[in-house]
């Protein structure tokens, strides 16, 4: 599954915009007072103005070459705190071949720079804005996964992600190109002591060739 299109909600627009492209470097698509558009690999992220103050802790990944999350870690805070544990600011996902760095936008979001090391994708580049190659998880909270990953899989014809986990509180849908992962109301999300809640959120995915726009 390829993640075309992302869009989510923000109260602070120009806040997202310093964040985005003066700090991280994105490249601007579309910008007004209600709405900003940045280029992430692949992938379009888009802000829309929320009137009301948002308080929506969103969940999405940041796809890297196989290679460069050292590089990357380095590269991240030079410009902002990362979120660390009592191992350090990478985390290693062994059942997924998988290393990721965790962080917060100016939205108290929840973002993630992965690298999957299944994935044939090394780069002799020197890490940038312009190494992150899509975004590659977004985060959907339900009151019940397998509800919404079955009805997903239904519509789109994606399937549950083959290194798991499949279970009534957290579910991978997709695959390691891009996936939602799909948490219970009563989790955080990790590595972070916020809830998953429950937040307006468009996504256009292609699975087998075929283009979806997905209404959360």
């Amino acid at each position: 599954m390829e993640i075309l299109k992302l869009t989510l909600k923000s109260s602070k627009i120009d806040e997202t915009r310093d964040f985005y492209h003066e700090k991280l470097g994105f490249k601007i698509n579309y910008l007004n007072a209600n709405m900003l558009s940045l280029q992430v690999g692949k992938t379009d992220l888009v802000f829309e103005k929320e009137l009301d103050n948002c308080k929506a802790n969103y969940h999405f990944a940041f796809l890297l070459p196989k290679n460069k999350l050292d590089e990357a870690l380095i590269w991240l805070e030079s410009k902002i705190s990362v979120i660390k544990n009592e191992s350090g600011a990478i985390v290693q996902f062994p059942n997924w071949n998988a290393s990721s760095v965790y962080f917060h936008d100016n939205n108290g979001n929840i973002l993630e720079f992965i690298c999957r090391n299944d994935m044939d994708n090394d780069s002799t580049y020197n890490f940038s804005t312009e190494s992150i190659l899509s975004i590659n998880e977004v985060g959907l909270a339900h009151e019940s996964p397998l509800f919404l990953a079955n009805s997903l899989i239904s519509e789109i014809g994606t399937e549950y992600f083959s290194k798991g986990p499949v279970s009534e509180e957290f579910v991978a849908l997709g695959d390691e190109c891009g996936m939602f992962v799909i948490s219970g109301l009563n989790r955080n999300w990790f590595p972070t002591n916020q809830l998953a809640q429950n937040h307006p959120i468009n996504v256009s995915v292609k699975e087998k060739g075929i283009e979806y726009k997905l209404d959360f």
